[in-house]
């Protein structure tokens, strides 16, 4: 990227670990000043996360931690004392968005809320990452990356269908979540250069995960009937990772096994007349699963 779309941006990011350091890592990308505070002794958690560890740095810092920080500045700051507050307060002044991920009234007791920092500066965007929403009966728990995926969904439609629920091999809820902040802090700066108006974001990890859990939301939604896992496997695009030609294709070769008991015509891909078809292959997902190495295993069929 050439001429950095958020150069003249400068975010203060006193979050750890990864939902709000994967944001201001995104918003560091696309150029923005990321001034990342971390504690004078332990720094940020991940710095410890290993192995494997950077053999080139002096300070044996973890890979764990390269992933989500780059492009960062650093200044350490205790944020329990006194002077470490003043030293937040004074750079807040300074800063276009704040963000942190702190256990709920963690920044009141610190005399650093949106409150007390936008007096300072009324043009400051503030953007809080937490468990659960801030107006919620469980504002107060803390949250993490394994325990979101188990209490919000994702595990129980993830894993073979008659095997244990899975978690995902990256801590996904987390980087969601940090996709999310960072849209929102795009959003809240676009509004701030148009109306003048702030947004106080709340981003919680809880609320993302439902929200991009998508078609299995919609699903359930439509048909009251809880989602299966199901491994590897996908139905609808089970011809198209196969050969790149489109449902249309699958369903033809379907049809030419004997699939289907009556001639139909094919449109193009995602027609009237292949949607059709979804009921049908959706009802009998047991059988096409069996069979699908069958079909896949015959590249040279004709459809004239």
């Amino acid at each position: 990227m050439g001429d950095k779309i958020l150069k003249q941006i400068r975010i203060m990011d006193l979050s750890r670990v990864l939902a709000g350091p994967w944001a201001t890592q995104l918003l560091a990308d696309y150029g923005a000043e990321i001034i990342k505070i971390e504690h004078p002794v332990n720094g940020d958690s991940t710095r410890k996360w290993g192995p494997p560890w950077n053999k080139n740095d002096d300070q044996r810092n973890a890979s764990y931690f390269y992933s989500t920080n780059r492009g960062k500045l650093s200044l350490t700051c205790d944020l329990k004392t006194s002077e470490g507050q003043s030293i937040i307060k004074d750079l807040a002044k300074h800063c276009d968005v704040v963000v942190e991920n702190f256990k709920y009234g963690t920044m009141d007791k610190y005399g650093l809320s949106v409150g007390e920092l936008r007096e300072l500066n009324p043009n400051l965007i503030y953007c809080s990452i937490s468990a659960y929403a801030k107006n919620s009966s469980l504002k107060n728990e803390v949250g993490y990356d394994a325990m979101i995926q188990a209490s919000a969904g994702l595990m129980s439609v993830t894993g073979e269908r008659d095997g244990k629920p899975q978690k995902v091999g990256v801590a996904i809820a987390d980087i969601m979540t940090g996709m999310y902040a960072a849209t929102a802090i795009l959003a809240s700066l676009y509004q701030r250069s148009k109306t003048g108006t702030v947004q106080d974001i709340n981003v919680p990890l809880y609320d993302s995960q439902v929200a991009w859990l998508a078609n299995q939301n919609m699903n359930f939604l439509m048909s009251n009937e809880v989602p299966l896992k199901n491994g590897n496997a996908h139905l609808l695009n089970a011809g198209l990772i196969k050969d790149g030609l489109g449902l249309d294709f699958t369903f033809r070769r379907l049809e030419n096994m004997g699939f289907y008991s009556e001639r139909v015509e094919f449109g193009s891909p995602f027609s009237e007349t292949t949607l059709n078809y979804l009921p049908a292959l959706t009802k009998q997902h047991d059988y096409l699963l069996t069979n699908i190495n069958v079909y896949q295993s015959q590249p040279n069929i004709s459809f004239q």
